[in-house]
């Protein structure tokens, strides 16, 4: 149903199509008939129209099976669709009036407007492409917030000192609203505090408890540089 709700601009632009083509060929065939003998006629009919729609359905196509963003799936594949068709009709059209129009003119027009809409629409692919590997990225670390604070959990429910189970909590909750968004200035602090916490199930894991206060202590400092340094590199 969703990818059916997807195609029913593309629907609208053919049925659009059609209708005016009726209307054209009524209007040029009683009319301006020495119009349809002409190659130019031809070929900015079909720049108009068959091109036009082609290139629709490879947007739709980019749309429905090349990326998982909603930004060209959405409004602006919708706008560009009805845009890019709309110069292309309005403009041929006009050319399609003129009588003798001369193929050395028709092309260079065509060309440019067709060259446009391409450069749209590897624009506007590349972009989606971008906002997929910057979700790809942020889906990723909102797994290892998780894991983390799955880690503190776990470390919590194992220890018995109130002091440290109140300790584990705070960090816990740190990790937790931490901003998942990373750069490279904090990969290292990163590693660090994985470690930390690993080495935190370590000493609980062995019963050496005595330095788990100051081990907590470092990352939660560790988290708030880090949290620190993501915030500054926005």
């Amino acid at each position: 149903m969703k990818r059916f709700l997807k195609n029913i601009p593309l629907t609208v632009i053919l049925v659009t199509y059609v209708v005016i083509n009726v209307i054209l060929f009524i209007i040029l065939g009683s009319a301006m008939p020495e119009q349809l003998k002409s190659g130019t006629f031809w070929f900015v009919w079909a720049m108009s129209f068959i091109v036009s729609y082609g290139l629709n359905i490879f947007l739709v196509y980019l749309a429905n099976g090349k990326s998982k963003s909603s930004f060209i799936t959405e409004a602006p594949l919708y706008m560009l669709m009805f845009i890019g068709s709309g110069v292309y009709v309005l403009s041929g059209l006009i050319m399609l009036f003129i009588p003798n129009l001369p193929f050395k003119v028709a092309l260079p027009i065509e060309l440019v407007i067709s060259a446009i809409y391409a450069v749209v629409l590897i624009l506007l692919y590349r972009g989606a492409k971008y906002i997929d590997k910057n979700n790809d990225n942020q889906a990723a670390k909102v797994a290892n917030i998780r894991n983390l604070v799955a880690d503190v959990e776990y470390i919590c429910s194992s220890v018995s000192d109130p002091e440290l189970v109140k300790k584990l909590k705070d960090l816990s909750e740190l990790i937790r609203f931490s901003d998942p968004m990373s750069n490279d200035s904090v990969k290292d602090i990163e590693i660090k505090i994985e470690m930390a916490i690993f080495n935190m199930r370590e000493y609980v894991s062995d019963n050496k408890t005595a330095n788990l206060a100051r081990l907590i202590d470092e990352t939660s400092n560790l988290i708030k540089y880090r949290n620190q340094k993501v915030k500054i590199s926005k």
